[in-house]
C-alpha cells in the first residue's frame, strides 16, 4: 500500500533523531523503504553496486547487521570530539 503522508512526516530534531534510532534498530515500514531506496540509488550513482536491487540488499543488510548504527555512533563520536576542540581523528 502507498504510505499515508503522516507515516513519512518528520518533525523537529528530537523527533527525527527518534525516527532514525528506530530505523537503525531495525524497524520496518515506509520510512525504512524510502531511506533504503534513496541510499540504494546513491550506491548505484556512486558505482558501488550494479543496480538498485543490489543496493537495496546492501542497505538492508547494513541496517540489519548493525553496521549502519555503528557508522552513526562513530560519526557522533568524531563530531562530539571535534566540537570539544579535539581533532576526532585517530592517529
Amino acid at each position: 500500500h502507498a504510505p499515508a503522508q503522516d507515516e513519512l512526516h518528520g518533525g523537529d530534531a528530537e523527533a527525527n533523531a527518534a525516527i532514525a534510532r528506530r530505523l537503525l534498530a531495525g524497524e520496518t515500514g515506509p520510512v525504512r523503504d524510502i531511506v533504503t531506496l534513496n541510499a540504494a540509488a546513491g550506491l548505484v550513482v556512486a558505482g558501488l553496486v550494479d543496480d538498485v536491487a543490489a543496493g537495496l540488499d546492501r542497505c538492508r543488510a547494513a541496517i540489519d547487521d548493525g553496521r549502519a548504527q555503528a557508522r552513526l555512533d562513530r560519526l557522533v563520536e568524531v563530531t562530539g570530539a571535534a566540537s570539544n576542540g579535539a581533532s576526532g581523528v585517530d592517529s
